[in-house]
């Protein structure tokens, strides 16, 4: 029996959400897996993810919260709201598909599911601290340059969004101009825009001195 059968026949006979370790370890113990593989709960891990991602609601499982999946036929009542798939479809709005904040170890898989999308880009470091926020009109080029260029090592998780060509610029400097993270040298202007920092630290000036002369 392979991953998929495996994984789906273990959530079946729990009917609970699992993390795929837990899927893996009760899938060996029953003899539900046939693998040769040294690392089983790494390979079930990266099949889920890949399952969900490139399948969307198509999928057979689902991802319930970071690194929690089940089938996507059962109703799960954990009292809380089911967290959206790791590749979640927006049909309105900026944004039409993100990710959520996943490991380094998973990027080959998304960079095959993105193809030639272009979007923005997180790279988070120790501690999940944000590193560096980048656009790109092919995501999957610019994700495999940062893992030899100045960034490489500097960054262990990172999060992406697809976004049409025409609004790159100004999400890019909208999030770096926000977070203003460690590995941008750049915080990116504003095109178009006027900055009113100075017209209210002038009004404010002026309000202050104007209740001084009482």
């Amino acid at each position: 029996m392979g991953f998929f059968e495996a994984a789906e026949r273990v959530l079946n006979k729990t009917k609970r959400p699992m993390r795929p370790n837990e899927i893996t370890d009760i899938a060996l113990k029953n003899g539900f897996l046939e693998t040769s593989g040294k690392t089983p709960r790494q390979t079930m891990a990266s099949r889920l993810y890949t399952d969900v991602l490139r399948k969307g609601r198509m999928s057979r499982f689902v991802q319930l919260d970071k690194g929690l999946f089940g089938l996507r036929r059962i109703n799960y009542t954990s009292g809380r709201s089911i967290a959206p798939t790791v590749m979640e479809r927006r049909p309105v709005g900026i944004v039409t598909e993100y990710s959520d904040l996943m490991s380094a170890a998973y990027l080959d898989d998304v960079i095959e599911y993105l193809a030639d999308k272009p979007g923005i880009y997180a790279l988070y470091g120790e501690n999940e601290e944000l590193w560096y926020v980048g656009l790109a009109t092919n995501l999957k080029t610019r994700l495999r340059q940062h893992q030899s260029d100045r960034h490489r090592g500097r960054w262990t998780k990172f999060r992406i969004f697809v976004v049409p060509n025409n609004r790159l610029d100004a999400v890019e400097t909208i999030l770096i101009q926000i977070a203003c993270p460690k590995g941008n040298r750049t915080k990116g202007n504003i095109r178009g825009a006027k900055n009113i920092t100075d017209e209210i630290r002038r009004d404010f000036i002026a309000r202050i001195r104007k209740y001084e002369r009482f």
